[in-house]
């Protein structure tokens, strides 16, 4: 039995990509969704083996495609290749099925992580570029409360003083996150600060 026939609604309407495969992992059913995302046209790609889609070197494809299957239904990351050659992260869910105790083939799902994975990548450089700033910033204001009560005589002169500086640093910091944290012009910081 053909599991394209048999399971060609379910294969075409899924958002995802899946294809099936034997065991011996020939590709003998992909649905337009593997299409998209591998660039690949049925004809062009049922009747090759999977590792057609990981990249030539040391990706063992069977082997990580077969320790997904023993453990039923299980997801990997990992990197795979579109016709072109490019790379595209995915998570693939690997599943067997038969019919009347007979076996089928097996489903591998993939869907397309690297937009995802871009997105958490750029949070994370985010998150450590703040991390650094705060830190830095910390530093400033330490320097700036320990030079201020060097030269201050009594607490209302060290806390009018550090909070105009800390008022000052503020507005520098503005003027340098309204130019986009690039630069800031010399005119411009000394009129800020003098407050003309």
């Amino acid at each position: 039995m053909n599991p394209s026939k048999q399971y060609g609604y379910m294969l075409e309407s899924a958002n995802d990509s899946v294809m099936i495969r034997t065991m011996t992992g020939v590709i003998n059913s992909w649905n337009q969704a593997a299409e998209r995302l591998y660039g690949y046209a049925p004809d062009e790609i049922i009747g090759r083996k999977v590792d057609t889609l990981f990249p030539p070197q040391g990706s063992e494809p069977d082997r990580s495609l077969e320790s997904v299957l023993q453990v039923k239904q299980s997801q990997l990351e990992t990197l795979q290749v579109d016709k072109r050659g490019r790379p595209i992260e995915v998570a693939i869910s690997v599943a067997s099925f038969e019919a009347a105790g007979v076996f089928q083939g097996i489903a591998v799902i993939a869907r397309d992580m690297t937009e995802r994975n871009r997105a958490r990548d750029h949070i994370r450089l985010l998150l450590n570029e703040s991390t650094h700033r705060a830190k830095s910033l910390l530093a400033v204001v330490q320097a700036i409360a320990g030079q201020t009560a060097r030269f201050a005589d009594t607490l209302d002169q060290f806390q009018d003083r550090f909070a105009a500086r800390l008022h000052a640093m503020a507005l520098s910091h503005d003027l340098l996150v309204s130019e986009g944290w690039k630069r800031a012009r010399l005119s411009e910081l000394v009129r800020v600060q003098l407050g003309t």
